[in-house]
């Protein structure tokens, strides 16, 4: 099982070795992270914003387009097995890119945090935090990143291997 390297699971797929049970391990891991990293980030208690709703709508439209882009990536080669690859190969695709976004992230959360761009007053007057631009922003470039990755790796899997010359 690859959690880093992309480059070897495509190879795996495209020489027929990864098994049944190894695309079941990929897809239990692949929810299991998907979930974690969305239920972290949803952080209950945020004040609604505007910039909050925009998120989500960002975050949906780029992951609707992106599952549609990998399908047809996947559709333009052998248009085989895109399930089993979208979860398998999204797993250390999604690790890998969130791995480099984490520094960006964190420097937006210290410097709104030193400037208090994060505290928003609910209707009680109570401090509370809320979605900002700059993380609709950094998150929609993360969605995007992600699946403009993840396309990539799923043309080069589904790249149908040239015929060999009989002779």
């Amino acid at each position: 099982m690859y959690l880093w390297r992309v480059d070897r699971l495509v190879e795996d797929f495209r020489n027929d070795q990864v098994t049944e049970r190894e695309k079941l391990k990929y897809m239990i891991l692949y929810g299991a992270f998907h979930t974690a990293v969305v239920e972290l980030a949803s952080w209950a208690g945020y004040e609604y914003t505007h910039a909050g709703a925009v998120h989500l709508l960002v975050a949906v439209a780029i992951t609707i387009y992106g599952t549609y882009h990998c399908y047809v990536k996947n559709k333009d080669g052998d248009n085989r097995d895109f399930i089993t690859r979208f979860m398998c190969i999204g797993l250390p695709v999604t690790i890998r890119v969130i791995v480099f976004f984490f520094p960006a992230f964190a420097v937006v959360f210290m410097l709104e945090q030193a400037y208090g761009l994060r505290t928003m007053f609910n209707e009680l007057g109570q401090s509370v935090p809320g979605t900002t631009w700059p993380e609709v922003v950094l998150s929609g470039m993360l969605y995007a990143v992600t699946y403009l990755y993840l396309a990539s790796k799923m043309a080069a899997v589904a790249k149908v291997a040239p015929a060999q010359e009989q002779g």
